[in-house]
């Protein structure tokens, strides 16, 4: 039998295996790699029955999947090894609130990357509730990026009292964003810049966007960030 020594060695090396393919969809690797090494772990995970894990990783390899085309839907996290709509009930019952940040942040990226910013808002509103649950990963810092992003996108389709509130929640996300951004400027300085250079855009103030934008562009690039410098090369 497994000594408790062991069986948490198990688990931690199972937040590893989801951890590492995460981590390398959100920094940029090419998305079939991603999709390779989701394959992997989690058929080791499978063997190794460490559920919990399993359900994480394969929200992660859907968002590849969807990202690459294979999915009729693509904002539906609907694919051969994971079904939202079968799943979500499941989740809440459980209270799995980390699985289900995830599930909404990647709805909220899919909706955001395929022109729905309203529904990308409401995704990433729906994430908030369980933000305690994933408190140090890495996907908080890639919600308010996120979050910030489908805000302004929506931000000319709705009334004046409602993009006050959007602002203000923008404003309260690169406070945030700028304190990463310090600290560990490789990994965020170019996403605060690419947030302040949209809110220019979105306000008019267009030669500041360009500056801003050219900035972040060049970070990202510096970086790596290659799926967040060829987005925003998109918009100027």
């Amino acid at each position: 039998f497994p000594t408790r020594r062991s069986s948490d060695l198990l688990v931690y090396s199972g937040y590893a295996a989801v951890h590492y393919c995460s981590n390398l969809f959100f920094v940029g690797y090419d998305l079939d790699i991603v999709a390779q090494k989701y394959g992997q772990y989690l058929e080791w995970l499978q063997k190794m029955k460490l559920d919990y894990h399993v359900i994480y990783g394969k929200i992660g390899k859907q968002l590849t999947f969807n990202l690459l085309g294979r999915s009729d839907e693509p904002c539906q996290l609907i694919g051969e090894d994971f079904n939202e709509l079968e799943m979500l009930p499941i989740l809440i019952e459980q209270n799995n609130g980390t699985s289900l940040f995830y599930l909404y942040l990647a709805k909220s990226i899919l909706f955001y990357w395929f022109k729905q910013p309203e529904q990308a808002v409401a995704q990433a509103r729906a994430a908030e509730q369980y933000a305690q649950s994933v408190a140090g990963f890495m996907l908080v810092a890639e919600h308010n990026f996120y979050y910030s992003l489908a805000l302004l996108g929506h931000y000319p389709h709705v009334e004046q009292q409602q993009q006050r509130e959007y602002l203000t929640q923008v404003a309260a996300n690169q406070e945030t964003l700028k304190t990463w951004a310090y600290h560990a400027p490789s990994n965020f300085k170019h996403k605060y810049e690419l947030v302040e250079a949209e809110k220019a855009r979105v306000l008019g103030q267009h030669w500041q966007a360009m500056e801003i934008y050219d900035q972040g562009i060049q970070g990202a690039a510096d970086q790596d960030y290659i799926q967040e410098e060829a987005d925003r090369k998109s918009v100027v």
